[in-house]
C-alpha cells in the first residue's frame, strides 16, 4: 500500500511540470528543406504560429499573421502558386506590416537561394511615391526595403542591364510586364526612375 502511494505521488509530481510548461504557440512543420520560415498570430512573435521549411504552392494559415521570423531568403506571396506582390524576408519581424510591408494574407512560400534582384538579394517592402491604376502602376523613383533601386547591381551600367533590372523589378512587384523605365544618375550612383508596370 505504501508502495502504491509513493508511485501516485511520482507520477503526480512528474506530471506537474508537463501541464504548467505546455507551449501557448502550436507549430507546423509540412516538410523538410533548408531555412525556415515562421509565421506568428500576434506581435512580437506571439500566439498560435505555423513553420515552413520547404515550398508551399498553396498555404492555409487559420489566423491573420501579425509578426515573422524567416532563416534564408524567403518568398511570400499572397496567390497561390507563388503569384501577386510578393514579398522576401529574411530576419525577424516583429510588426510584419510595419517591418517588412505585409497587409495580405499568405497564400504560398519560397525560399530563394538569390533573392529577387540582379546581382544580389532584393529585400524588404516595394516603396517610393506611386500611382496605381487597375492594370499598371507607375514610379517616379522606385525603392525597395526604403533603398533606390539600383539601375545595374553589376555595376557595368548597359542598357541591357538597365532593362532587367526594371523587368525584374515589376515581376518583384508583382506585375508582369515593363513598359518604361529611365536611369537617373544621383550622386554618381545610376538608379532606376520613372518605372511603369502592367499585366500586359
Amino acid at each position: 500500500m505504501n508502495g502504491l502511494r509513493m508511485t501516485i505521488a511520482a507520477l503526480a509530481v512528474l506530471a506537474g511540470p508537463v501541464a504548467a510548461q505546455a507551449p501557448e504557440a502550436r507549430v507546423v512543420i509540412p516538410g523538410q528543406g533548408q531555412g525556415t520560415v515562421t509565421f506568428f498570430e500576434r506581435q512580437g512573435f506571439g500566439g498560435a504560429a505555423i513553420t515552413f521549411r520547404t515550398t508551399e504552392n498553396v498555404v492555409r494559415i487559420p489566423f491573420q499573421v501579425r509578426s515573422v521570423k524567416a532563416e534564408g531568403v524567403w518568398r511570400i506571396c499572397p496567390d497561390t502558386n507563388l503569384r501577386g506582390r510578393c514579398l522576401y524576408a529574411n530576419s525577424s519581424y516583429p510588426d510584419s506590416q510595419r517591418d517588412l510591408g505585409l497587409r495580405n494574407a499568405v497564400r504560398s512560400v519560397a525560399p530563394q537561394s538569390a533573392g529577387g534582384g540582379s546581382g544580389g538579394s532584393w529585400i524588404g517592402p516595394v516603396g517610393g511615391q506611386t500611382l496605381r491604376g487597375t492594370a499598371a502602376q507607375f514610379w517616379p523613383a522606385p525603392e525597395i526595403g526604403r533603398q533606390r533601386v539600383e539601375a545595374c547591381p553589376n555595376g557595368n551600367g548597359s542598357a541591357n542591364c538597365a532593362t532587367a533590372t526594371a523587368e525584374r523589378f515589376c515581376a518583384y512587384a508583382g506585375w508582369r510586364v515593363m513598359k518604361n523605365y529611365m536611369q537617373l544618375t544621383i550622386n554618381g550612383r545610376n538608379v532606376l526612375a520613372d518605372v511603369l508596370c502592367a499585366n500586359r
